[in-house]
């Protein structure tokens, strides 16, 4: 049924609420400019059901604060500063189309992704250290490549996107305080299903000297008992997964939707590469600069041990718990 009239009222004021955050985000006004929000603006307020109302992400940002901190969209905003400049009109639109939601909600998620890492590593290294790779047919497109001691390093990120109804049960549980809920999704919980998608893409060919994969589940399953240790071994020890030695990753990120939850090196391509302890310090710094820090200074890194990297996972499991 059409909206009724209380609910055509919220859905205005809301729509006025996401085009006032725009006033002071050049960027982000250019992605989502006039004629795309007259457009949307129309199509929302003569929807069919509320039901059929929504907003891409990014631009809905300022009346979905409960699942992000209040500086997201400005995040964005400096990301797409960053990349904007960079790409080709081609490359531009697609970006553009992406964050408006054409692609379904993956494309949508990755976009944001591309734009906040590209602000995390331009605040280290610098706007100029980041490129876009010319791709062969048999390779991936990273997300672009940043420069490190000559190094072309391709910045890749790799979204293990869980089912709709798990995405939605997992928003609904945000927003009510809930800690946990039912889902009868047969695979939410299936450690292979992390380490399936990290080994599927460390095989893919690489772009530059080296690659940084970026991992992001976006519902708390899998857990970080499983999840933390796999990722580690997965960076430092991918042989142990039968990874050939050249496929091995410089670093790999595990994120959970916006917040960081570690950054493990791998000794030996760190040395092939020639790169010293302030190099990956800063690479590591990047990587959390992108994201959202976790409560109670939980951060697993491959220097930690198995009783240090044991106690963070309580603790980590604790503050879920609202401990």
């Amino acid at each position: 049924m059409p909206l009724d009239h209380e609910y055509r009222k919220l859905v205005e004021s809301q729509l006025d609420e996401c085009d006032a955050a725009l006033a002071d985000k050049p960027n982000l006004a250019a992605i989502f400019d006039e004629q795309w929000r007259k457009e949307h603006r129309e199509r929302m307020l003569n929807a069919d059901s509320p039901f059929d109302v929504s907003y891409p992400s990014t631009y809905a940002k300022p009346h979905q604060d409960i699942f992000y901190p209040p500086d997201y969209q400005q995040r964005l905003e400096e990301g797409a500063g960053v990349l904007l400049p960079k790409l080709d009109d081609g490359e531009k639109n697609h970006l553009i189309q992406r964050m408006r939601g054409s692609g379904g909600p993956s494309a949508e998620l990755s976009a944001e992704e591309e734009l906040l890492l590209a602000r995390g590593f331009a605040e280290e290294f610098g706007a100029d250290a980041i490129s876009f790779p010319s791709v062969l047919p048999d390779q991936d497109t990273p997300e672009f490549h940043v420069t490190v001691q000559g190094h072309a390093i391709e910045i890749e990120a790799k979204g293990l996107i869980d089912e709709q109804e798990v995405r939605e049960l997992n928003k609904h549980a945000m927003r009510t305080g809930q800690l946990c809920w039912t889902s009868y999704s047969p695979s939410i919980g299936n450690i292979g299903r992390l380490r399936a998608a990290v080994a599927k893409k460390l095989l893919t060919k690489a772009t530059g000297a080296a690659r940084v994969l970026v991992l992001t589940q976006y519902t708390p399953w899998i857990t970080p008992v499983e999840g933390v240790p796999l990722i580690r071994t997965l960076a430092t020890n991918p042989a142990q997964f039968d990874i050939p030695e050249e496929k091995h990753a410089l670093a790999i990120a595990y994120v959970t939707d916006r917040w960081i939850t570690g950054v493990w090196f791998n000794a030996d391509v760190v040395s092939r590469l020639g790169l010293d302890v302030k190099d990956r310090e800063s690479m590591r710094g990047a990587l959390k600069a992108s994201f959202y820090s976790r409560s109670g200074d939980v951060f697993f890194h491959e220097q930690q041990g198995e009783a240090e990297q044991g106690t963070m996972i309580a603790t980590m499991i604790r503050i879920a718990h609202g401990g």
